[in-house]
């Protein structure tokens, strides 16, 4: 079936590695959706605090200030957060786009009576061609672990990428937390 011993399971070890990246994708959306939801309601607590002359008299305006600038830094986490997101989210659907043209490809040279083979260095010399560097340059490093029989590490890059994004989430929950905490020590 096939002759180098670094490709053989090819197919079951990409239809993995894409699975991974498929649960990968469902989970950063959930992520990305509550810290959106977060920073929405952060947000707008802060425009009614700064906004209400109500809120005003209960909150000095320093303490106002403390929690605007803690605003401020929810929103940067959001920021990178949002944009791990959309790493992960690309990756899991690009995973699934792979795993269906590779089922498709082995497929039609079965159905043709031919070995079934995979061009692994072809496949990713076309992502590496198309990136600009310093992608390119994570494309080779990616390009030659798949070479090497590794066609899991690109998963787990997007995997490591998810995990930094739900930290994220837990400080800019953290941020939140001490802007409430504030608010209620100024009241109090």
């Amino acid at each position: 079936m096939v002759s180098d011993p670094r490709f053989e399971n090819i197919q079951e070890r990409v239809i993995a590695a894409a699975a991974l990246c498929d649960a990968l994708g469902k989970a950063s959306n959930k992520i990305d959706a509550f810290a959106s939801w977060l920073l929405a309601g952060f947000g707008g607590a802060m425009a009614l605090l700064i906004s209400s002359h109500d809120a005003l008299a209960w909150v000095t305006a320093d303490t106002a200030r403390a929690e605007l600038k803690l605003f401020g830094w929810a929103l940067v986490v959001t920021v990178a957060q949002k944009y791990l997101a959309i790493i992960v989210t690309c990756g899991a659907e690009g995973a699934a786009s792979g795993r269906a043209l590779v089922r498709e490809h082995l497929k039609e040279q079965r159905d043709q009576g031919q070995e079934e083979t995979f061009n692994v260095k072809a496949f990713a010399d076309e992502f590496r061609k198309a990136a600009f560097w310093p992608a390119s340059r994570f494309v080779a490093s990616m390009n030659a672990k798949a070479l090497a029989g590794d066609v899991g590490a690109a998963s787990r890059l997007f995997f490591r990428c998810m995990q930094i994004q739900a930290m994220l989430l837990v400080v800019e929950i953290v941020l939140f937390l001490f802007a409430v905490r504030e608010t209620v020590r100024a009241i109090g």
